[in-house]
């Protein structure tokens, strides 16, 4: 019958520990996550079996896999696609039907046959296929090599791109970041994908990452008192000291996993990187879209480069080089090594290097922000010259901060005009997505490892112009790309939300009748209310009372006309003994004359940021998520009083606070505000507007920054 059989006990026992079964033979998920060398041997041997070569150079070759089981041609197809083969599968090529077959005695009965699919490996991936894992049959190994061999040209290229069929509403469904929990890594097209734009890691690899903040070796910035340059020897000497402060973190380590220490050990990966480039460029007066620009940051790259390259050298004649280190291989042609100045090719060749990486530019938004003054993020521009962020407290309630731009705030304090900025003072919104990539190609040749940038592209970018930037980023040599579209389906999709009011205008807020100036307190008698307030700091239980004055004001026609009560008097009864006595009298006097000027809510918003020596002060209490009230400290006397004020006018309004008063910060210029963006909930002030930023999960309403990598 030509048949050839193998009974081997340690097959049938590798077949039961990958999931096998009588009856259920196909590649099961354990067969999926084998290795390399396994899947291609395993692919081998199914296309030995079901495989065949079929076409010619006019009609075009094909290698061709049947099967009635739809998901193993699916699996075969992933496991394909991860050692670079791309393929289609055809489904239902020849429908279920009754056909005369082979009955085993010489003779053909009529048999159900189910549904055949079919997988098919055309243009380019023929010769990957026969490169990587090719035939054990001889016969189509033969076949194989004839028919690749009778093409007078050469194989078409694969597109990866594919077409819509066709788009039909079904419903809704829950849509999920592509971040696995615990795993932290998922199935990008078949491949298997890691979070991380700046740091390409091999199994168990992990990041010892240090930025250096460039703004610190600008001298004379945006010109004032001299001409702005960098100053490179300084940024050279702190990239030496950064080389060996990050191989020290190696050794230093508590490894989780013995086999990340066996590979930490092996190769002494470490990552010296930059931030507040685009804060730098600025302060060089420097636009980060333009040409000189893009030269500048090569130049700074080039020098870190170097820097760090020759620093290592010198750690390995100091500590020996890294285990894994091949001076042959490590300096052969088209390596990293390969492309560094002749001096240090030969003092690697001579002394070895210490480690086997050396650079990396990381998002670093949150390193920006707590270490460099909120200087832009790594190699990115700035996002915008001011934005708000809240802050949670830890008695769960939140404070809303103005924060400002690093570059933006020290142009302000040199004298600089914050109102007519300079034409180099650019952000991420103003430039063109080509000018990002720019930049990127302009950098990428000198680090090692990868780079870590979003692209910001309009909303209504078109298809053809994302085919586009990512061809042009290609054909610039990187090595990938990030890209963010606001879009409102992120937070439309998760819970319907209506739409932020409209921003009151400038003659709204100057109709306002809580802001309208009061030159002088009415004559006469006014509707008070006076509230005792209990409090208590280190010293005990205190007690005072406050009086509040109130004025009936007009409204306007357009608000619906009326009046409305205006606090606009505070004062304490005399007569309170205590220290404080004096200190709380100057307060309700600044306190009344602020609300008769139509700054109330500023002044308050002020006296409760006011913090003193004496430790905490309880009053009041806070609501927490889950029902529960808890006693709120106040930083001094002066912000519980403010609190206690607050209250009071909100009781007479009818309007009780929450153990958390809404806090006013000085408003933001529209013009310097980012724009709020469709995304994702915020988990700190709840808007939808949560972007990837730098690499980070960025909040356009309130400024929170959220996970990283």
């Amino acid at each position: 019958r030509g048949e050839a059989r193998m009974v081997s006990g340690a097959v049938r026992r590798l077949a039961h520990g990958m999931g096998m079964r009588p009856g259920h033979k196909t590649i099961t998920p354990a067969m999926e996550k084998t290795s390399s060398a396994f899947a291609e041997g395993l692919l081998r041997g199914l296309f030995d079996a079901d495989g065949s070569v079929q076409g010619s150079q006019e009609k075009g070759v094909s290698l061709r896999l049947s099967q009635s089981d739809l998901s193993l041609l699916e699996t075969a197809q992933r496991m394909l696609l991860r050692v670079g083969i791309a393929s289609t599968i055809y489904p239902n090529r020849r429908l279920a039907q009754a056909r005369p077959l082979p009955d085993g005695r010489g003779g053909l009965k009529v048999y159900e046959t189910a549904s055949q699919h079919e997988l098919v490996v055309s243009a380019d991936n023929l010769r990957i296929y026969a490169e990587r894992i090719g035939f054990a049959d001889t016969d189509k190994a033969e076949r194989m090599d004839r028919a690749l061999g009778s093409y007078n040209r050469s194989l078409n290229r694969e597109r990866f791109t594919a077409t819509v069929a066709s788009l039909t509403e079904d419903g809704s469904e829950d849509v999920f970041d592509v971040t696995v929990a615990d795993v932290h890594a998922f199935d990008a097209n078949g491949l298997y994908v890691h979070n991380c734009g700046e740091q390409p890691l091999p199994p168990y690899g992990c990041c010892d990452l240090g930025p250096i903040i460039l703004t610190r070796f600008v001298r004379h910035p945006f010109g004032f008192d001299g001409t702005p340059d960098f100053d490179f020897q300084a940024f050279e000497k702190s990239v030496n000291t950064q080389v060996r402060a990050l191989d020290n973190v190696l050794d230093v380590t508590f490894w989780p996993l013995p086999q990340q220490q066996a590979e930490a050990a092996a190769k002494r990966r470490i990552g010296v990187g930059f931030t507040g480039l685009g804060n730098t460029l600025a302060m060089l007066c420097l636009r980060y879209d333009e040409p000189e620009g893009c030269a500048m940051a090569a130049r700074i790259a080039v020098h870190m480069r170097d820097a760090a390259y020759a620093a290592s050298v010198a750690l390995a004649k100091e500590k020996g080089a890294f285990p894994k280190f091949d001076a042959d291989g490590y300096l052969a042609s088209g390596t990293f090594a390969s492309r560094l100045p002749a001096a240090l090719q030969k003092a690697i060749r001579a002394n070895g290097i210490r480690n086997s990486h050396l650079l990396s530019i990381a998002p670093t938004g949150t390193v920006s922000l707590a270490f460099a003054d909120n200087a832009s993020n790594g190699i990115e521009p700035p996002f915008s010259w001011m934005y708000r962020r809240k802050k949670r407290e830890s008695d769960g309630s939140t404070t809303e901060y103005a924060v400002e731009d690093h570059a933006w705030r020290l142009y302000r304090e040199l004298g600089g005009d914050v109102n007519q900025l300079p034409s180099y003072f650019v952000s991420a919104l103003e430039m063109s997505a080509a000018s990002h990539i720019a930049m990127m190609q302009a950098v990428q040749p000198f680090v090692d490892t990868a780079i870590s940038k979003t692209v910001n592209v309009p909303a209504d970018y078109a298809y053809e112009d994302f085919k586009g930037l990512y061809q042009l980023a290609w054909r610039a040599g990187l090595k990938g790309l990030a890209t963010y579209r606001p879009n409102a389906i992120l937070g439309s999709v998760l819970e319907v939300h209506s739409d932020p009011a409209a921003a009151p205008s400038a003659a709204a807020t100057a109709m306002d009748p809580m802001r309208t100036v009061i030159e002088s307190r009415p004559k006469g008698a006014l509707s008070a209310v006076a509230e005792k307030v209990d409090y208590w700091t280190q010293e005990g239980h205190k007690t005072l009372y406050i009086v509040v004055s109130f004025l009936p004001v007009p409204v306007p026609a357009a608000s619906g006309a009326g009046t409305v009560e205006r606090a606009i008097e505070f004062f304490m009864p005399v007569g309170q003994s205590g220290e404080s006595q004096q200190w709380i009298t100057s307060s309700m006097r600044m306190l009344s004359l602020a609300a008769r000027g139509g700054f109330l809510e500023r002044a308050l918003s002020d006296m409760r940021k006011v913090a003193w020596d004496r430790g905490p002060v309880r009053l009041g209490t806070y609501e927490k998520a889950d029902g529960t009230r808890v006693p709120l400290w106040h930083d001094s006397e002066v912000a519980a009083i403010a609190y206690a004020v607050q209250n009071i006018i909100a009781l007479r309004a009818d309007r009780l606070t929450s153990g958390a008063a809404p806090v006013a910060e000085p408003e933001v210029d529209a013009a310097l505000a980012p724009p709020v963006m469709a995304g994702k909930k915020c988990s700190e002030c709840g808007a939808h507007a949560v972007i990837r930023k730098d690499g980070c999960d960025y909040c356009t309403q309130c400024g929170h920054l959220g996970v990283c990598g």
